[in-house]
């Protein structure tokens, strides 16, 4: 798949979520809805929604609670041919009166700003870092209830689906019902790996090392890597760990009492290091400045060249685990294991690309305005 989705233009879906309305407009015999997931049209006669481009928008500020719009901010009041026509934060665009009708359609995805895909109970999730998780059945989202709204990663794990969010870390056993991971006090989770039946889970002043399943052989540790205030992302095989921050570079424990570091001090470019991933047995890394730089069989490090920007927010390796996917702040590219480079045809509902995942069905991307499924 990945050699066909690289080199022809794919067939592609998007998802966004056009939820948070900042305006309405009537014109050309229609209703415009303008979103933070795209621009709408909606059919005067039916009032349903006939199409949508999906190319984000600015919010609007929220104007007041409106409980009669199932307690979602109000974010636009417009008179139409039609009626009054009120967009919310949130809960989509309504036609006012005394028992409101809401018009956006429902099982739309939870988020726009996508960071995280996984397949678990064989359905597609998602991590959104605006509106939390959610998967796709068939094709509508699904939204379970949840503590947190700014989720940062997603993995299966032998004990179930772990979230690291913001505001702490969770599991499910179900999908449904989503715990505070017991014992764990601390917020602020930013990445997730697993090795076998130990997860590692980063924050930005400590690294967790938590057993997930029987066979564990190590208890529960928390601990500070080199001196790393702003711990990002973590990738880990059972070769080795490796730890990107943003103000130590690239981080190597060795045990656990040692640690190697690898920055600008050690010849790098910079120490800025957004995330990692083990390709071939190597640590490849993505920086915010600098472009991509990976790790060879001799310890030396060299940058990618090809690239259309240094500005990056992704990579993980492809589903052969010889080449990379690097989303960065201007598209989506693919880097093979020889250097070249290539970016697969897909238009994109934002140029800012936080994850990529080569799933057995297609290619998923998410961006910061939504997610894209490409295939061949």
């Amino acid at each position: 798949m990945l050699a066909a989705v690289v080199a022809v233009a794919a067939a592609a879906a998007t998802y966004t979520n056009t939820e948070t309305v900042a305006a309405v407009e009537e014109k050309d015999g229609a209703l415009w809805v303008t979103t933070t997931g795209g621009r709408e049209r909606y059919d005067l006669a039916t009032l349903a929604r006939t199409e949508v481009a999906h190319v984000g928008q600015p919010a609007a500020a929220p104007l007041a609670v409106a409980p009669r719009y199932q307690g979602a901010r109000e974010t636009v009041r417009v008179a139409t041919s039609v009626g009054t026509i009120v967009g919310t934060a949130g809960n989509g665009v309504w036609l006012d009166g005394p028992a409101p009708r809401r018009l956006t359609p429902t099982g739309q995805i939870c988020g726009n700003h996508v960071v995280a895909i996984t397949t678990w109970k064989q359905h597609t999730w998602v991590a959104t870092f605006d509106r939390g998780v959610c998967w796709l059945d068939g094709d509508r989202w699904v939204t379970p209830t949840t503590d947190f709204r700014m989720a940062n990663d997603l993995i299966v794990t032998p004990r179930g689906l772990v979230v690291a969010a913001s505001e702490g870390l969770y599991v499910s056993k179900d999908g449904v019902h989503f715990a505070r991971w017991k014992g764990i006090i601390d917020d602020g989770f930013n990445d997730l790996a697993l090795v076998g039946n130990e997860l590692y889970a980063t924050m930005p002043g400590a690294l967790w090392r938590l057993p997930v399943g029987k066979g564990a052989r190590r208890a529960r540790t928390r601990w500070k890597l080199g001196g790393a205030k702003a711990l990002q992302a973590v990738a880990a095989d059972r070769a080795g760990l490796w730890v990107t921050s943003e103000d130590r570079g690239t981080l190597q424990p060795i045990g656990d009492d040692d640690v190697a570091v690898h920055d600008r001090v050690s010849g790098l470019p910079t120490s800025w290091h957004i995330d990692v991933a083990i390709v071939g047995g190597q640590p490849w890394v993505a920086t915010l400045r600098h472009g991509l730089v990976r790790r060879g069989a001799d310890g030396g490090w060299t940058q990618v060249a090809g690239l259309e920007t240094a500005w990056l927010l992704f990579v993980g390796a492809d589903r052969a685990g010889t080449g990379a996917w690097v989303g960065a702040q201007g598209g989506v590219f693919h880097v093979a294991a020889d250097g070249r480079v290539a970016s697969p045809p897909v238009a994109l509902p934002d140029p800012n690309v936080h994850v990529v995942a080569e799933l057995a069905d297609a290619l998923w991307i998410g961006t910061e305005g939504g997610l894209v499924r490409a295939t061949p």
